[in-house]
């Protein structure tokens, strides 16, 4: 936060004041407000959480585990078995239906079934196979056979497909998207959904619809595709081979503020740093990959919700009319109160959409211009063959109907709706609290096939994921670090040689009153923490009592949370480099070192590369006592992997 505030306030004083566009003041109040903003959006968040974790405390509930391996499988898997006469489809048919009663009074998933019906089909392929009815040719175009699906009817049934298919009640999930309504109930349950190609009835010149498959293994997305695009096959070129390594991708970690911390759209939440660890180790076994990786901050995203309003309005049916499934319209009013009690069979993004009409409409013109800027900007970023890798929600699962307080949150899917991009979602482990975590995985038009070729490669792949079972890897909060200063200031007092006689070298002392307007004026030859010690010597001393016990016990702390195999990452400063002397205004903030030499710990300082000024970027890397080897270790590493020094004819 402090890096991006910082250099922000340069972006405005360089580029705005010379240019005379705006007062320096007005720049600055602007900056101030918008962080405001962004910090009470953040503290609302938080109690929020802590509200809804109150009135949900002790309402968990957790399926049973599954007992028939055959829920396990693959789709595909399933199909292969079942062609080989290995399994009947008949007995997967009734291991799930066996599923769905188990686990539906729980999570109320399927609402309306055909049991029956399709145990009756599964016992007629069966019988086909066994009678050999098939051609070999008939069977390579049926890669699900005898794999029962579940599905969403239409979209005023209730239903949950997402869990269904997480809960192994069903191998695959058929749903429609407009807004993210595959892609986010997914990713809270840790799936693979595809948003495909745009189609209502095929004939419609444009549509935000997408329908595609959700599915526990990636390796079902793409003859699910197959299936549900038929002859459009061709021309998603999902026959075409797709290394992941030769792509070049591009990421983006917010979009409710821009990099210097004044864009972005602030009705939507900041992402989680679950998340944004998530996208950085993705990253991060990129890089070792040796692919390419770049971030960016498409400005024309945060336009998202407000994009995604104007162009619900350009569907080819009637909202309202179209939640009521042709029959009639579904009347705001009504379900409002209905969606309120948790009575209302229809998500908020639908409910949203219905206020939506009452309120005035977005500029026609503004929202298509914008669209197609942030299309072309897409498309000439990422070409034919870049991937962007986008978060997929700010948050991982949340409580049940707290997004009714953060109605906006799910623009970070809708966007993508808007630009007809096809779009993988890819599950990405879990969290500290079991979680699952995830991003989408973005590409230009009708380049579906590479967003299921990356998916699965971080499927496969997923080094990020085994790392995070072997190591412990998460975000600390040592409150005792807060008291580096005065530490430092203690036992400062504790060195061998009084301070102002060893600055001068052991010939006589250094007097502040001499240095201290030198220091001033730019002439003296001893940096600030130096002439700080010199006033500090005349200030009221640090309690030794509290001072001894103080560090004793941060000590211990960090000993018990690292061990011998633990490393504490920990900022380098509050800024990258400053103006000279800015730190005579700001004379605290070299704590954060003070405090390490406090502690007596190895660190080892480790660059980072640059900021989009240019100015280089870091952190420390600290172990406990005697373990510099692991500090050095650690350096080389995110060397490799980040790029770390940067030559000066590299530097813009």
């Amino acid at each position: 936060m402090s890096v991006r505030v910082n250099s922000s306030l340069c972006k405005i004083f360089q580029a705005e004041t010379p240019m005379g566009t705006k007062s320096w003041w007005l720049a600055v109040l602007r900056f101030i407000i918008l962080n405001l903003v962004i910090t009470v959006h953040q503290v609302v968040d938080a109690v929020i959480d802590k509200l809804f974790s109150i009135y949900y405390k002790g309402c968990k509930k957790q399926v049973p585990p599954v007992k028939s391996k055959l829920l396990l499988y693959s789709a595909l898997d399933l199909a292969r078995e079942i062609k080989n006469k290995s399994v009947k489809s008949e007995e997967v048919v009734q291991a799930y239906i066996d599923r769905i009663i188990e686990i539906n009074p729980i999570l109320n998933s399927v609402v309306d079934n055909r049991f029956d019906a399709a145990l009756e089909e599964a016992r007629k392929v069966d019988e086909a196979l066994q009678n050999g009815s098939y051609t070999s040719e008939q069977l390579e175009n049926m890669p699900f056979l005898g794999v029962p699906f579940s599905t969403k009817v239409s979209t005023c049934v209730k239903g949950n497909k997402a869990a269904l298919v997480s809960a192994c009640g069903s191998p695959i999930g058929i749903g429609t998207d407009i807004g993210g309504s595959l892609r986010m109930p997914a990713f809270f349950c840790g799936l693979t959904p595809l948003k495909g190609l745009n189609r209502r009835t095929g004939q419609e010149t444009r549509t935000m619809v997408a329908a595609g498959p959700m599915c526990c293994h990636s390796k079902d997305l793409l003859p699910s595709l197959r299936v549900l695009v038929g002859l459009n096959q061709n021309l998603l070129k999902l026959g075409s081979e797709v290394n992941p390594k030769r792509l070049k991708y591009y990421f983006m970690m917010d979009d409710s503020r821009s990099d210097d911390g004044l864009g972005g759209d602030l009705r939507l939440s900041s992402v989680d740093d679950s998340l944004r660890i998530c996208m950085l180790r993705v990253v991060s076994h990129l890089k070792e990959e040796n692919a390419f990786v770049k971030q960016v901050h498409l400005t024309g995203m945060r336009y998202g919700f407000p994009l995604w309003r104007y162009w619900m309005t350009q569907e080819p049916e009637k909202f309202s009319r179209e939640l009521a499934n042709g029959e009639g319209e579904i009347n705001l009013w009504t379900e409002l109160p209905k969606k309120l009690l948790n009575m209302s069979d229809f998500s908020l993004p639908a409910i949203m959409r219905l206020a939506d009409e009452k309120l005035p409409p977005i500029n026609e013109k503004w929202a298509r211009e914008t669209t197609i800027k942030l299309q072309n900007d897409i498309s000439k970023l990422l070409g034919d063959d870049g991937i962007l890798l986008y978060p997929s929600h700010p948050f991982p699962a949340f409580y049940r109907n707290s997004s009714l307080l953060r109605p906006y949150n799910f623009a970070y899917t809708a966007v993508l709706n808007v630009l007809n991009l096809p779009v993988t979602q890819v599950p990405m482990g879990l969290n500290k609290d079991g979680v699952p975590l995830g991003l989408q995985v973005v590409a230009t038009y009708l380049n579906d096939h590479l967003t299921i070729g990356v998916a699965r490669y971080l499927e496969e792949s997923n080094s990020w994921a085994s790392s995070n079972k072997r190591h412990t890897q998460g975000k600390v909060h040592l409150t005792g670090m807060r008291y580096g200063f005065p530490l430092w200031r203690y036992w400062m007092t504790q060195e061998p040689e009084k301070f102002s006689r060893e600055l001068a070298n052991g010939e006589g002392e250094i007097n502040l009153w001499t240095e201290l307007p030198k220091k001033l004026l730019n002439m003296s030859d001893f940096s600030l923490p130096a002439i700080m010690r010199l006033a500090d010597e005349k200030l009221p001393p640090i309690n030794e009592k509290w001072a001894r016990e103080t560090t004793i016990k941060l000590q211990n702390d960090i000993s018990k949370l690292l061990g011998d195999d633990g490393i504490l990452l920990y900022p380098s400063h509050p800024f990258p480099a400053f103006y000279r002397n800015s730190s005579l205004l700001r004379p605290y903030n070299f704590a954060y070192t003070a405090v390490l030499n406090v502690l007596n710990l190895p660190v080892t300082q480790v660059p980072m590369g640059l900021n989009k000024d240019g100015v280089p970027l870091g952190l420390q890397v600290v172990a406990t006592s005697l373990n510099d080897h692991l500090t050095i270790g650690v350096a080389r590493y995110l060397e490799e992997v980040f790029g770390g020094w940067v030559p000066p004819t590299q530097r813009s």
